[in-house]
């Protein structure tokens, strides 16, 4: 086990020195291929976790590294870094993967499995308003707001005629 462990940091070593033999060969810059080294980091992580028995610990930043990768390819590739103000959610989006996977792969405990209900909902959530609610949203705002202050005065003027 111990020499398996061995082998997947050996693997994973190769890999981001093969990515930087790239960049010295002038194949591609690092400024564009940085993400690669943390989608190389998550593989490893994924892989380890297969090797090393009870090792439901790196899948979460295996998740993490993973899936953080791709908005930070995407952004990265199309130089518009104004994205991540509809992409921030796949970050959240992963810790949710991530505690799913624990679940999935683990004692099954009930808690790994409400997080990643309730950080998906979140994520979800989070993408529709940034992404396609930003226009309905204050007006939802608004009128919530509205709603809030003439019940709560209604209450108070039902409180005093009482």
């Amino acid at each position: 086990m111990k020499y398996r462990a061995i082998q997947v940091i050996g693997i994973i070593l190769i890999l981001i020195g093969l990515l930087f033999l790239g960049v010295n060969a002038r194949l591609y810059a690092l400024t564009t291929m940085w993400p690669s080294l943390l989608l190389l980091l998550g593989f490893g992580c994924l892989i380890a976790h297969f090797i090393i028995p009870k090792s439901q610990v790196l899948l979460m930043p295996a998740a993490v590294l993973i899936i953080s990768s791709i908005p930070l390819f995407i952004c990265t590739f199309s130089l518009q870094w104004n994205r991540l103000t509809y992409l921030w959610p796949l970050f959240v989006l992963s810790v949710a993967i991530g505690f799913l996977l624990m679940y999935l792969r683990g004692r099954r405990e009930k808690d790994y499995l409400i997080s990643a209900a309730y950080l998906t909902g979140f994520s979800i959530i989070a993408y529709l308003i940034f992404h396609y609610l930003r226009s309905v949203f204050p007006v939802i705002f608004i009128l919530l707001g509205l709603v809030l202050i003439l019940t709560s005065h209604l209450l108070l003027k039902k409180t005093k005629s009482s």
